[in-house]
């Protein structure tokens, strides 16, 4: 797979290396340094202008944070402009998916917002692939625009077997989240075991869990 590079954020570099170690493929490296006024400077370590010309791109990079979602935009229309064939984006957690819709008036619904955000990435040539994991609701998947490609992922499979390996004994599943009661539900049929219910309230930026 010498035609496919992996790149990452600072903060997803330990899963981008696991995915490497996995494909048997090379990491690419970014230069990185902050200015004395903030301003951040990127640069794709390569040698020569056509370095990446026709190759696959892959960038991980979990969104938890504005800086990282910043860095994603960036590096993909310059993974873009390197000439890449393909880029594709592998974001195992999608930032602000939780602001998926407007409960009150004037509210921004920020996990729109950054789709389309991530869909004006320059699409050249084969195009551009989003990856999410377990979003907080499939619905996101629409919010992006063009000829993107854009896919959920589960993790029910990996959990299932890192749960087993924990050997655990007298245990039940519960979550907060009456949206993922059939997640919770799903989970504790595998193990046969109960299932628990958390009342959650929220007023604007506080939540009490009870």
């Amino acid at each position: 797979m010498k035609n496919i590079l992996i790149y990452s954020t600072l903060d997803s570099a330990y899963f981008a290396e696991l995915i490497a170690k996995q494909l048997g493929v090379a990491t690419g490296k970014i230069i990185r340094f902050t200015f004395g006024d903030g301003e951040l400077y990127h640069r794709l370590e390569i040698n020569d202008p056509g370095d990446l010309l026709g190759k696959t791109a892959i960038f991980v990079a979990s969104t938890n944070s504005d800086k990282n979602f910043d860095e994603l935009e960036k590096i993909g229309q310059a993974l873009a402009a390197a000439g890449t064939a393909r880029r594709i984006f592998v974001i195992p957690f999608f930032g602000y998916s939780t602001m998926e819709r407007a409960v009150f008036p004037g509210e921004i619904v920020s996990a729109k917002i950054n789709a389309r955000r991530l869909s004006n990435i320059a699409g050249t040539d084969r195009g551009n692939v989003f990856l999410m994991l377990d979003l907080h609701t499939s619905g996101i998947l629409h919010y992006f625009e063009g000829d993107c490609s854009r896919y959920e992922l589960y993790a029910e499979r990996v959990l299932t077997e890192a749960i087993a390996d924990l050997k655990l004994k007298d245990f039940i599943f519960g979550t907060a989240d009456l949206g993922k009661t059939k997640w919770v539900e799903t989970f504790a049929d595998k193990f046969k075991t109960d299932i628990v219910f958390i009342r959650k309230s929220r007023l604007f930026k506080k939540t009490k869990v009870t």
